[in-house]
C-alpha cells in the first residue's frame, strides 16, 4: 500500500524576508481507506485511474466530502468519523464535488446518462437533482463543480461525444441557466457573481444570470488539456492549472489574470514538474497552495505570483490525483490512488509549516 502517513521535515527556506525559519515537520494521517471501489452507472472507462477523485472542505477543514471513483463519503468532524451518503448511491457515477465556505450547501455531478447537478442542504442525508445537461445522455456528463463561499452560487461543467455544456446557479442551486463552454469543461470555479469555466483547449469563459463571455480563447497553445483547474481569489485574480499529461508528457501550467481573465500573464514557473494536482488560493492572504507527489508549496500574490516558492518536502503522497486545500489554507485532504484503492490522507496545521 502506498498510503503510508507523511512525516517529513522542511526544508527551511526563508520565506518573504525572514532571515531563517525553524525546522518543521509536516505530518499527515491516512483517515479514510476505500479498498478496490466499484464504480456505478456511467462512465465505468477509468475506474482506478484517478479520473473522478475529488475533495471539497468548509472553511476550516471540520467538514469534508470526498468523491472516489464513483461514490461519496464524507466526514462531520475532520476525518475522525466518516459515513457514506446512502441517498448518493443512487445518484450515478458521482464525479466532482464542493461545498460552501460554511459547510451548509454541498453539490455533486454525476456522468453518464443520469448526469446532473445534486443539491444537498442536510449534509447528504438527502439529495435534489436541480439541473440536467442539454440532450443528457450517456455521452455528455458533467465532470466539474464549484460553489461560493457564501452558498450563492453554484457552477457545472463537462461535456461529451456531442457537445459541450454547463450550468450556473445564482440562487443557491434552485434554478440553473445553462451555460455552453467553448470546450469540455474539466474545471470551473466562483468569482463574485460569475462563473469562470475553464477548458480542455485552453479557453477560458464567464457566465452570469445574464449571459456567457469569452474572456479568453486558445490561452494555451497546447490541446488536450485533460487536467484543468481554475481559482479565484477576490474580485479579479483568477489563476487557471493545466496538465497536459502526454501531450507532450507532463507539461505543467499556471497562469494569472489579475483582471478578471481580461488578459493573462505569462506562465508562472510552476515549482516542479511533479504533478500539481492540488491548488488552491487562501481565502484572506491569497496566497498560491500548491500539493505535488513530494512536497507542499507556497507563494505570495506580490507581483502576480512571481516571487520565490517556499516549499516543505513530504512523503506519502505517491499517487495523488486531487488535493484539496480548506479555505484559509491550514488543511489539506489528499485523495491517493494506487490501482482501484483511494485513501485520503490529510495534513494539518499548514500555516504554522511556513
Amino acid at each position: 500500500m502506498l498510503f503510508s502517513a507523511l512525516s517529513s521535515v522542511a526544508s527551511g527556506l526563508p520565506l518573504y524576508g525572514n532571515s531563517s525559519a525553524a525546522t518543521k515537520t509536516a505530518t499527515g494521517t491516512v483517515v479514510y481507506t476505500l479498498t478496490a471501489p466499484s464504480y456505478l452507472t456511467g462512465d465505468t472507462s477509468n475506474a482506478g485511474s484517478g479520473y473522478g477523485q475529488y475533495v471539497t472542505t468548509d472553511s476550516t477543514g471540520t467538514t469534508v466530502l470526498v468523491v472516489a471513483n464513483g461514490v461519496a463519503v464524507s466526514s462531520a468532524n475532520g476525518g475522525t468519523s466518516w459515513s457514506s451518503s446512502a441517498a448518493a448511491a443512487g445518484l450515478g457515477c458521482i464525479y466532482a464535488t464542493d461545498m460552501s465556505g460554511s459547510g451548509g450547501l454541498w453539490a455533486l455531478v454525476t456522468a453518464g446518462a443520469t448526469s446532473g447537478v445534486y443539491i444537498s442542504t442536510d449534509a447528504g442525508a438527502t439529495w435534489t437533482k436541480r439541473y440536467t445537461p442539454i440532450n443528457s445522455d450517456a455521452t455528455r456528463w458533467l465532470v466539474s463543480a464549484a460553489v461560493s463561499s457564501d452558498g450563492t452560487y453554484v457552477s457545472a461543467g463537462g461535456g461529451g461525444s456531442q457537445g459541450q455544456i454547463g450550468g450556473f446557479s445564482s440562487n443557491s442551486g434552485v434554478t440553473f441557466v445553462t451555460a455552453t463552454p467553448i470546450h469540455y469543461s474539466f474545471g470551473t470555479c466562483i468569482q463574485g457573481a460569475m462563473a469562470a469555466f475553464f477548458t480542455m483547449n485552453g479557453d477560458v469563459m464567464r457566465y452570469t444570470a445574464a449571459g456567457g463571455t469569452v474572456l479568453t480563447s486558445g490561452l494555451f497553445s497546447y490541446t488536450n488539456m485533460v487536467r484543468c483547474r481554475i481559482r479565484a481569489y477576490g474580485a479579479s485574480t483568477l489563476i487557471v492549472y493545466s496538465g497536459t499529461l502526454a501531450f507532450p508528457s507532463n507539461t505543467h501550467f499556471l497562469r494569472v489574470s489579475t483582471n478578471g481573465g481580461a488578459t493573462w500573464n505569462a506562465a508562472i514557473t510552476p515549482p516542479t514538474t511533479s504533478h500539481l494536482f492540488g491548488f488552491d488560493l487562501q481565502e484572506g492572504t491569497g496566497y498560491l497552495l500548491c500539493a505535488t507527489d513530494s512536497a507542499l508549496y507556497r507563494v505570495a500574490p506580490t507581483g502576480g505570483y512571481t516571487g520565490t516558492w517556499a516549499s516543505v518536502p513530504c512523503s506519502g503522497l505517491t499517487g495523488l490525483f486531487n488535493a484539496r486545500f480548506s479555505r484559509d489554507g491550514n488543511t489539506l485532504y489528499a485523495a491517493v490512488t494506487s490501482g482501484a484503492d483511494t485513501a485520503v490522507v490529510k495534513v494539518s496545521s499548514i500555516n504554522a509549516l511556513w
